[in-house]
């Protein structure tokens, strides 16, 4: 142990492995092989979850651990924060995207435009039916006049609406 300036001992931090295991449907602190982490933080990740863990009161929890009600709310801020902090972190969009969804992307844009493509050339083919029917009717042929008839019996929403 090392000296402090007003000669009282002070602690080194001790690292330890930390396991998180799933028991009762909640998370639960087990010292094992693992990532190591500072004895204060395993302390406080044991405090919260046992708190979380077993659903006891706040009153409860600080007297089994000896610690008081602030520094619980303190140490359970502390942890949900740096929890938000964590999965913040984890869903922001990463600079390198999966190689899939950049096929996917770019044949998404390939039907976008062969859709484009299509529609284009349906106004077009649109157009010159309209001009075809339209000379076929100024022409004064009665063959011509008949077979228009029977399109128009045959296929009115077509013609009607702006084939």
């Amino acid at each position: 142990m090392a000296q402090s300036d007003n000669d009282r001992p002070v602690r080194e931090p001790v690292y330890r492995p930390l396991v998180f295991s799933k028991t009762r449907d909640s998370l639960i602190l087990e010292k094992k092989g693992g990532p190591t982490v500072p004895d204060d933080l395993a302390r406080k990740l044991s405090v919260v979850l046992a708190a979380v863990r077993d659903g006891l009161p706040t009153e409860e929890i600080c007297r089994r651990y000896g610690i008081e009600r602030r520094t619980y709310f303190r140490w359970r801020r502390e942890l949900t924060r740096a929890g938000l902090a964590w999965l913040r972190k984890q869903l922001a969009p990463q600079p390198d995207a999966d190689p899939v969804v950049d096929d996917l992307e770019r044949q998404k844009a390939e039907l976008e435009a062969r859709v484009l493509e299509l529609e284009r050339s349906k106004i077009i083919w649109e157009l010159r039916y309209k001009l075809l029917r339209w000379r076929l009717e100024n022409a004064g042929d009665d063959r011509v006049e008949k077979i228009l008839a029977e399109i128009n019996r045959l296929l009115p929403e077509r013609t009607e609406e702006g084939a």
